[in-house]
């Protein structure tokens, strides 16, 4: 239920709820619309006859008035379900209306534009209970910068008395604000031009700096003229560091953890950065690194305040992925595991198919003891141990693994984000292999001496390098990012690998807003894999064939809700049906309900996406549309099987979906179709064997289900 907004009692207001009258200097003529008491806003929305320079949430900002929101009426009879926005009462306020006029006028005032012109007009419905406002916005002209000055003390030019190992970064940056002149230059933009300004200083030793700013504006010509005076202060250097709020960590832990120690030049990025690194030991529920009070010196004094985290923590996730169904993660965790701020953790992880959207899930369990210890080599380098058991049923097969991983990961809030360094060990006893039977005929023959011969046991042993690098506005959810992640995986040595291998993989994503809550987001991935020594085959036929299948952990597939849409999981490109013997009938007939991927040497894939607002809804509801594509096969001929039904060529798709912020994590549902499919992706697996046998695929019947497949994800995938 949704409480009654209280009226205020006084006359004169419940005038004003009756009869709104626009009488606003230079607002439009004036207009009368009668309401009732417990009118409601409903909607806010603008126009700008001759163009617009801000967004439509920017200016939304701007306003106090609450907005009811378009399907108030469906949203409370279905506002028991969790992704549907709740209602909230948004009283009409005919007084907030005519500050909001104020608020806009103010906000493009600051922003440049000293005589933009804001009318409205304001509809109702026939009952005089909901209104919708438009407002009409003419921006007018705007002050253009002309010159940028920035001088130090006795308006002296900073140049003249920095440092000279600051010269060179101070002329960059002063370029880069240079850059400014000519454009559309306001109050808001001198805050900006200040906050770099202040930002280098601080970042280059200067704790004390103060600033004063001006502009002179040239009412008649549109120009101004923006000028900043510093007043730097003593360059400094740090002195002690001062930890407080720690019980259990040694506070020698923490000062090893910053990027800076005492007769460092003060940067105000490191003790950012200091404070990020501090949290990531997952040691602290809040880290704070700052300089007290003082007066201004050569030497700053540093403090640190901690406020530490439970020392034992038990944790769960919870989520969905269309193609591996509800997934389910828990984990229990001890901090500062007997001292250096080691954390050891027990987790599990569970990936049970129930639910999922396609015939054959991927179906995972696995448990791990991990332990991390931080510093190893410098501050920003851990190490981390990890032994592992791990049971799965999936395309490949069904199996069970035990292994155990060591990794030196490096991170840092900088353009090389993170890299590691890993050597992990394993063995796998294989159970059943997939896409196996006792009665196989015509082209499966080949296939099926093959998995025959292979052994129950799968040895692993390998050293991987991988790293990300690149940029990113936000740490979470970043608006802006380019990112790059390189891996290279080298079996070593020979006698501990079933399979021998050189596999290098490439994955870069984009993402680039474009305007008013419309951004582009791109991903590519590039992988290759080299087999070498006793993965090379001594001859065609089965022992090719041997030789390809003991290396499909470690090929390559496509397809799925987070790779190339359109497809099942891992389903793009060369596969086959997973045969069963008819052991009921004794039948010589060949029997599938399932495709499995064949897997390949070599893969490609790109997707392109454009993220937008959905029309009447808030903005924690989006939606997007997408071209996806990929390549998955095997160049070299060694081990390539024959590609009778063309499936090693470039495919594509293409769809739409919807997205939604909650808070669980986003929430995605994309509807995709195959647009050039091969003969496997149109028949069922039932219907490709048929027709093989009866020697009619070229006119068998296809269903435009088939190339249809729906992806929902939930929260994280683990």
């Amino acid at each position: 239920m949704h409480a009654r907004p209280r009226i205020p009692a006084r006359p004169a207001a419940l005038v004003a709820l009756c009869l709104v009258v626009a009488t606003l200097p230079g607002a439009a003529s004036a207009q009368r619309v009668r309401v009732g008491p417990d009118a409601q806003l409903r909607t806010v929305a603008f126009d700008f006859p001759d163009g617009r320079s801000f967004s439509t949430d920017e200016l939304r900002k701007q306003l106090a008035q609450p907005v009811l929101g378009k399907h108030a009426r469906l949203r409370r009879t279905f506002g028991w379900l969790p992704f549907v926005d709740p209602v909230e009462a948004a009283p009409f306020d005919p007084v907030e209306l005519q500050r909001d006029v104020v608020r806009l006028r103010e906000f493009y005032r600051r922003a440049g534009f000293p005589n933009t012109d804001v009318q409205y007009d304001v509809g109702v419905n026939p009952e005089a209970t909901l209104l919708d406002v438009r407002f009409r916005i003419r921006e007018g002209a705007c002050f253009r910068l002309t010159e940028l000055v920035i001088a130090g003390p006795d308006s002296t030019l900073a140049e003249t008395w920095l440092p000279v190992d600051l010269q060179r970064s101070w002329r960059e940056l002063a370029a880069g604000l240079a850059k400014a002149q000519g454009k559309r230059f306001g109050a808001e933009e001198l805050r900006t031009t200040e906050s770099a300004v202040r930002r280098w200083f601080t970042d280059h030793g200067y704790p004390f700096v103060t600033l004063r700013s001006a502009l002179g504006q040239d009412v008649a010509q549109y120009t101004t003229r923006a000028y900043i005076g510093v007043e730097p202060g003593p360059r400094a250097r740090i002195g002690d560091i001062e930890v407080v709020g720690t019980r259990r960590v040694d506070p020698a832990i923490v000062r090893k953890t910053l990027p800076f120690a005492p007769g460092d030049w003060y940067s105000a990025q490191r003790v950012t950065e200091g404070q990020r690194a501090l949290v990531n030991l997952n040691l602290f529920n809040m880290a704070v690194a700052e300089a007290p009070p003082q007066k201004p010196d050569s030497i700053v004094h540093m403090r640190v305040r901690l406020e530490e985290s439970k020392a034992r923590l038990v944790t769960g996730e919870l989520g969905y992925l269309s193609d591996a169904g509800i997934t389910v993660k828990a984990e229990w965790a001890s901090r500062n595991y007997f001292g250096g701020a080691r954390n050891l953790a027990v987790s599990t992880v569970a990936q049970t198919g129930l639910w999922a959207f396609e015939d054959d899930p991927e179906r995972l369990a696995r448990g791990a003891v991990s332990l991390t210890q931080p510093g190893v080599i410098g501050r920003y380098v851990s190490l981390v141990t990890s032994p592992y058991v791990e049971y799965r049923d999936d395309y490949r097969d069904r199996s069970a693994r035990v292994g155990f991983d060591a990794t030196l990961v490096y991170f840092r809030d900088a353009w090389l984000r993170n890299a590691s360094l890993q050597y992990g060990i394993s063995s796998r006893r294989v159970y059943e292999y997939h896409s196996g039977a006792e009665d196989t005929q015509n082209i499966f023959d080949l296939l099926e001496a093959a998995f025959d011969s292979l052994g129950e046991h799968n040895n692993h042993s390998a050293v991987t390098i991988a790293a990300g690098f690149g940029r990113q506005d936000h740490p979470v959810r970043p608006s802006k990012l380019l990112m790059f992640r390189p891996s290279v995986d080298v079996t070593t040595p020979a006698s501990l690998n079933t399979a021998e291998y050189v596999r290098l993989d490439l994955s870069s994503s984009l993402q680039q807003p474009l305007h008013n809550r419309i951004s582009f987001w791109g991903r590519a991935a590039i992988g290759r894999l080299y087999p070498y020594g006793k993965s090379i085959p001594q001859a065609s036929g089965d022992d090719a064939l041997e030789r390809f299948l003991e290396l499909g952990d470690y090929t390559f597939t496509a397809g799925g809700t987070g790779d190339v849409r359109g497809w099942e999981s891992r389903l793009l490109g060369p596969k086959i049906p997973d045969i069963i013997a008819d052991s009921l009938t004794q039948s010589s007939a060949l029997r599938a309900d399932r495709y499995v991927p064949v897997t390949a040497l070599a893969r490609v894939t790109l997707s392109g996406e454009l993220r937008l607002p959905f029309p009447g809804l808030s903005a924690a509801w989006g939606t997007h549309v997408f071209l996806d594509g990929g390549k998955v096969w095997t160049p070299d001929p060694r081990y390539s099987l024959d590609d009778d039904y063309d499936q090693e060529r470039f495919f594509f798709g293409t769809g739409f979906g919807i997205d939604r912020e909650t808070p669980v994590g986003p929430v995605r549902f994309s509807a995709g179709w195959i647009l050039n499919p091969s003969a496997l992706d149109v028949l069922e697996p039932q219907e490709f064997l048929d027709a093989v046998e009866a020697g009619t695929l070229a006119s068998a019947h296809t269903s435009w289900t088939r190339r249809l497949q729906l992806h929902l994800a939930i929260g994280s995938g683990f």
